[in-house]
């Protein structure tokens, strides 16, 4: 069937050659035809390309490559077979150092044209990206579906639900491969049937690999419709047997990041758990826990602080890029030890107890009781003292928090990807606090919460980090710091 657009410009169907000029922040390319704004999934900016058109909108349409004209200079051969048809990487066809570059660009452009009190580009540090970008992921879920005789195990394709099968992802640490395969292998051998999201049937619905890069540790979590499952003993003796005896192959560059201590030491299955998920939902893991193996958590360090992660903790996906990610926090806070500090949205406690290092006293703000359990027993674990977990929404605990009389010479925000409240934005602009350091996964949001705190706060620096090679995803740290009249 074929869509007109309003003004007749282009349709769904038709072949047009298009020169591509940008990127947007979803790693498309945009090109234009006779006035129209077109999106192209792995076109590159300087690439003429044919184009044919699938959707058309009133304001832009979208379509897909037929055949590339003319090259761009920062084209390359993506590692992965699968690219340009599984949902993980966008940009494994561009160069990595032009990634950097087109990251670093959208996050000064959404400023530019936000424009929050105190930004300009001199505001701007270079984005903080890998030497290697390569097996970087310590966390990975794995969707299944097929037959019993046939497992899919792989990731979703570009925004659906039909899973790409695939043997080896190349930004994961290969020891969830390992996984992946073992787990197919148990799928098979023992008859059972892949979840299948339409009907609402089978059992086996997803993997969950935590690989601890600093500490040699593993987690599995297999997420399943039932609790009774067969030969579980077996299965973990083979999980440990594979992950045990993994060695990366010689002289492969991939791998020059590795501790090398870890890689002497080898890995170790720390636990293996059932998460009971019988809802019909695409919700990843279930209300029901059940460990099968091993110790209730898997540990990791970073900066020399060990973090206990149990299965539903928040931690940091890219071990390597999260030292940098929060020695960039450190270094934003700049304290100098006698200072008191709020930590709001603090999770499992991972920037306090770097922080507690720092100031007189640390206090972490979290809704999610249970990572405030976690908090706790991480303080405990590096004998930290001078830090205090609460178990609370940040926007209700901080205003009675001030008016209480407490104070604090610099708060650290760690929103997820829809940023912070309104009424703990409300409440830091009220607040007569010296200096805030926010970091965020999502440059959107962060532009709106900055344009509003700068009624009481400006912009200082803005460092971008790329916690995601080869994704669309970019971080940042900003420093602000209170505006005196």
């Amino acid at each position: 069937m074929v869509t007109h657009s309003d003004n007749k410009t282009v349709n769904s169907g038709d072949l047009i050659k298009l020169d591509i000029f940008d990127l947007n922040q979803h790693g498309q390319g945009v090109g234009r035809h006779k006035g129209m704004i077109i999106f192209v999934e792995d076109a590159l900016p300087g690439e003429t390309v044919k184009v044919k058109i699938e959707t058309v909108k009133k304001n832009y349409a979208t379509g897909v490559i037929k055949e590339i004209v003319i090259f761009a200079n920062d084209r390359v051969e993506p590692l992965c077979s699968l690219a340009g048809r599984c949902g993980g990487c966008a940009v494994m066809h561009l160069d990595y150092k032009a990634q950097l570059n087109w990251k670093q660009e959208h996050v000064a452009s959404l400023l530019d044209r936000t424009g929050p009190t105190g930004w300009n580009r001199d505001k701007l540090l270079s984005i903080i990206g890998m030497d290697n970008p390569w097996h970087y992921r310590g966390k990975v879920q794995i969707p299944f579906s097929g037959s019993s005789d046939k497992p899919l195990a792989g990731f979703y394709a570009r925004r659906s639900h039909q899973i790409v099968d695939g043997e080896v992802c190349f930004i994961q640490h290969p020891i969830a491969d390992l996984v992946r395969a073992t787990i197919r292998n148990y799928i098979r051998d023992s008859k059972l049937k892949p979840y299948d999201e339409k009907s609402n049937t089978g059992t086996v619905r997803h993997i969950i690999v935590r690989t601890g890069f600093f500490s040699g540790q593993v987690m599995v979590i297999l997420v399943t419709r039932d609790e009774d499952l067969p030969a579980l003993a077996d299965l973990t003796d083979k999980l440990r047997m594979k992950i045990s005896s993994w060695e990366p192959e010689p002289n492969n560059g991939q791998f020059s990041d590795f501790p090398e201590d870890i890689l002497q030491r080898g890995f170790e299955l720390s636990s293996l758990w059932l998460s009971v998920n019988d809802r019909r939902s695409n919700v990843v893991m279930g209300e029901r826990l059940k460990l099968v193996f091993g110790q209730e958590y898997m540990l990791e360090e970073i900066l020399g602080i060990k973090y206990r992660i149990s299965p539903r903790a928040f931690f940091q996906v890219n071990p390597y890029q999260t030292v940098n990610l929060y020695q960039e926090v450190i270094n934003m806070a700049d304290l100098q030890g006698t200072e008191t500090v709020l930590d709001l949205y603090c999770g499992t406690g991972s920037i306090s107890l770097l922080l507690a290092a720092r100031a007189a006293y640390v206090r972490g703000v979290e809704i999610i009781e249970e990572a405030i359990t976690d908090a706790r027993l991480n303080a405990e674990t590096n004998n930290i003292n001078n830090v205090e977990f609460i178990a609370a929404a940040a926007e209700t605990w901080l205003p009675e928090y001030l008016s209480g009389g407490g104070t604090a010479d610099a708060a650290v925000i760690d929103p997820p990807r829809k940023g912070c409240d309104a009424e703990l934005i409300r409440a830091l602009c009220e607040a007569d606090i010296p200096v805030l350091v926010y970091v965020s996964c999502n440059p959107a949001t962060l532009v709106r919460d900055l344009v509003i705190l700068g009624s009481s706060y400006e912009v200082i620096s803005v460092r971008p980090v790329d916690m995601f090679p080869h994704s669309d995803s970019v971080e940042c740290v900003v420093r602000l710091e209170r505006i005196r009249n």
